[in-house]
């Protein structure tokens, strides 16, 4: 395990090394089937809509929320005058 952790991390935290121990097992136990994670992650991802950046962080697009403000500004149009 320390040669794994040295060739694949440049330093170990004490507070991550659970989630260490559980990409080691996840990869230990995968691995005489590498194409078999591929195709399960593949088929999540098919399974599953798009997120963009601000979706995965839960927050809101400044961009999109200026630009939102700007379009729901209300139109002024003028009233066809009536003959008569």
């Amino acid at each position: 395990m320390r040669r794994w952790s040295l060739g694949t991390y440049h330093g170990l935290r004490r507070k991550h090394v659970d989630t260490y121990l559980n990409e080691f097992v996840f990869r230990y136990n995968r691995r005489y089937y590498r194409h078999v994670s591929f195709e399960t992650l593949l088929g999540l991802a098919a399974d599953k809509e798009p997120a963009g950046y601000w979706d995965i962080i839960k927050r809101d697009n400044p961009r999109k929320s200026a630009r939102r403000a700007t379009l729901t500004l209300p139109l002024h149009i003028d009233e066809p005058e009536s003959a008569g």
